[in-house]
């Protein structure tokens, strides 16, 4: 079988060709039997993300078995932001961590934006600002992209404040 990838509810499908007598086939996703996956054609239909993973078919008769190379399936499933990032609240000097996590197929990118422009070497999962200043304040976000589309987290607003000093104690 060949890797193949496919977009969500589309239909993968792979084939083995195999030569002997009295043949049998077994599929396999990741090492573990599909029920009823007999024949030397597996399709998948409606494919979806839980169906990403290693396929390969092993060959039997009474003689012995081989077993196929492993093909890849990739749903061509876009990023999907699972947890948003939060608002903060912080003064002079602190240090301010904003994340996002997502899910998508394949290697996911990250750029970081503050009031929607990007901002430079901002592209992990976590963007911080080590020490806040008031030039800070903004909404900031996250573009999480990978080979098959984009999504952009919620905007997060960071406050940058002073905290309470005391200019006149009783006398």
């Amino acid at each position: 079988p060949s890797d193949a990838e496919v977009d969500p509810n589309a239909t993968g499908t792979f084939s083995v060709t195999a030569s002997g007598t009295e043949l049998l086939y077994q599929w396999q996703k990741n090492g573990i039997n599909i029920a009823g996956a007999t024949t030397d054609a597996l399709s998948i239909p409606n494919a979806q993300a839980s169906d990403n993973g290693e396929y390969r078919c092993i060959v039997s008769n009474t003689h012995g078995s081989a077993h196929s190379q492993k093909a890849t399936l990739v749903v061509k499933t876009p990023p999907v932001i699972v947890t948003h990032p939060l608002d903060q609240n912080g003064t002079a000097n602190d240090s301010i961590t904003f994340s996002v996590k997502a899910q998508g197929s394949g290697a996911l990118t990250y750029q970081w934006q503050k009031d929607g422009s990007n901002i430079s070497s901002a592209n992990s999962s976590s963007y911080t600002i080590s020490s806040v200043s008031s030039g800070d304040i903004a909404t900031y976000r996250c573009v999480v992209s990978n080979a098959f589309g984009s999504a952009t987290s919620s905007g997060a607003v960071l406050n940058v404040g002073a905290a309470p000093s005391i200019s006149s104690h009783p006398v």
